[in-house]
């Protein structure tokens, strides 16, 4: 471990789903991550045999009725769009979209992903300010570099805006 390096704060369990399955194919491991909208976990296919992501969405509890319809059906929307994103090999892939209900008897909405094993690009200029290297980094888009190239962003969902990736939502693999 580096010197001055602080591992992140655990993610809370918010949901109370660790040590649970959701529709009798995916264990729930651990937590992974919180942010604002949602908690993400580490969790197992058990048919599949494989590592898994499952995202969970957070619900206002102050949306009710026609609001809470609308943000569900957003959310269905926005999960669409990345099971049609996640053609694309620099995309992780969506196996499932579902609602389970939580052991406090909250309705979530949740997303099941492609595990990725790699390093956050937040993290890793996070590395990289701790040993006074430079933060600037640069890439392309294009056909040699792959990454992204030939996503067809005219087909992305109205309002969608592409600036929304974050670096805490970029991962670096090794392949």
């Amino acid at each position: 471990m580096e010197a001055g390096y602080v591992a992140p704060r655990m993610a809370a369990d918010v949901f109370r789903l660790v040590g649970s399955v959701l529709d009798n194919r995916y264990r729930i491991d651990s937590v992974v991550g919180e942010g604002g909208f949602g908690v993400v976990y580490r969790g197992f296919h058990l048919a599949f045999g494989q590592p898994i992501a499952i995202k969970c969405l957070k619900v206002d509890a102050r949306f009710q009725g026609d609001a809470r319809a609308l943000f569900l059906r957003k959310f269905r929307e926005e999960a669409s769009f990345l099971a049609r994103l996640s053609q694309h090999p620099a995309v992780v892939r969506v196996f499932d979209l579902n609602v389970t209900t939580s052991p406090t008897a909250v309705e979530v909405p949740y997303l099941v992903l492609e595990w990725l094993e790699g390093m956050e690009l937040e993290v890793w200029l996070s590395h990289r300010a701790m040993r006074g290297l430079p933060l600037k980094i640069r890439f392309e888009v294009t056909p040699e570099s792959d990454w992204l190239y030939g996503v067809n962003i005219s087909n992305w969902p109205e309002g969608y805006d592409s600036k929304d990736a974050r670096p805490v939502e970029v991962e670096l693999r090794h392949d």
